[in-house]
């Protein structure tokens, strides 16, 4: 038989019959199998029929041209999805007071009554990417080579990869998908002066042959959504916060974003905020490098490195904490990346 994509048939075999799970509570070493189980209604997969091929259409039109050994293009990119493969629990609850006060299991109120949370695999959902693409590229000549390329873009989707919030309502999770990234830079480059091949001895044994290199990125943060942290609407799973439409963003570690910008939506209610109400921290990083090749015999050479990673040791920050309620809402308590410096020697 032919399965389909992300092997949908092969993830039906953890179905009943095929597999059955009990777990025991209140066992010891001594006696593990002398415990209490607490039995709930299995867990399903399925699939929406019939099965539907992922499709996308991609498009582009470019422009170059060459301006003293440099080549600069510049384009447009963009792409269209449909049918993409999304999950939904649709033996999830509709909003239920009896289960947000704890007084009912889940199982008990779930619309297909014998069976636990039944994710649905669905080929509905589409995306679409637009994006202006500009770059310049010297080839190398004369010892200096550099490209550089910059991208300004935007991704959309109709619902988000994984597991939908309301499958009753999947365009509540439609908004920038989780990789979407405005703006990308980057620039790369290397240079080998070649300018002390015909200096003095002296001068041509200490500094020529040396090649120094250099690598640079600039990119936006990931969309982010705000959270509860526990069931607000009843449903037995956490909603978004509710928002007022905007959100301040000082950008610091101690406060990211405007945490009063938010507030806890009514009991039995999804909140309002959007997939993408705010965004982290990009990625700033700058690296150099500076190498030389010596000459030992004619069959042995001595390569000589040295390398710095961030060099101005600019921290790139971690995301800041979207959990309404919780001490770390707003702010950022990590960061990432170093000053890295190395050397190396290495025999060719």
């Amino acid at each position: 038989f032919f399965d389909h994509q992300d092997q949908t048939i092969g993830q039906f075999s953890s179905n009943p019959p095929f597999v059955y799970t009990s777990t025991l509570y209140g066992v010891n070493f001594t006696n593990p199998t002398n415990g209490t189980t607490q039995p709930r209604p299995p867990a399903l997969t399925a699939s929406f029929m019939p099965w539907k091929t992922p499709r996308t259409q991609k498009y582009s039109v470019g422009l170059q041209q060459e301006i003293k050994g440099i080549l600069a293009e510049i384009g447009y990119v963009g792409s269209f999805s449909t049918d993409q493969r999304t999950g939904s629990n649709i033996n999830q609850p509709v909003p239920n007071a009896s289960l947000l006060a704890k007084t009912v299991s889940i199982d008990a109120v779930r619309p297909y009554q014998g069976f636990g949370a039944i994710t649905m695999t669905g080929w509905g959902d589409t995306s679409r990417y637009n994006s202006l693409q500009a770059q310049v590229t010297r080839r190398l000549a004369n010892g200096l080579f550099f490209q550089g390329n910059y991208t300004l873009s935007r991704l959309e989707q109709s619902a988000p990869i994984g597991t939908v919030t309301d499958p009753r309502n999947r365009r509540y999770d439609a908004g920038l998908g989780s990789s979407d990234r405005p703006h990308i830079f980057r620039f790369a480059g290397s240079y080998a002066p070649p300018i002390f091949e015909r200096s003095a001895p002296a001068l041509k044994a200490l500094l020529n042959g040396w090649q120094l290199s250099t690598e640079v990125q600039f990119v936006s943060g990931a969309p982010l959504a705000v959270a509860m942290q526990t069931d607000t609407a009843g449903i037995g799973r956490t909603v978004r916060a509710n928002w007022t439409g905007s959100v301040n963003l000082p950008r610091t570690m101690s406060q990211w974003f405007d945490p009063t910008a938010f507030s806890a939506p009514a009991p039995l209610t999804f909140g309002n905020s959007p997939i993408d109400a705010i965004r982290g921290p990009g990625i700033r990083n700058w690296d150099l490098g500076m190498f030389r090749n010596f000459k030992i015999k004619e069959r042995f050479g001595l390569q000589y490195r040295f390398e710095a990673y961030n060099p101005l040791n600019h921290f790139n920050l971690n995301n800041p904490g979207t959990s309404f309620g919780t001490a770390t809402f707003g702010t950022i308590t990590g960061k990432s990346n170093p000053r890295t410096l190395q050397m190396a020697l290495k025999l060719m």
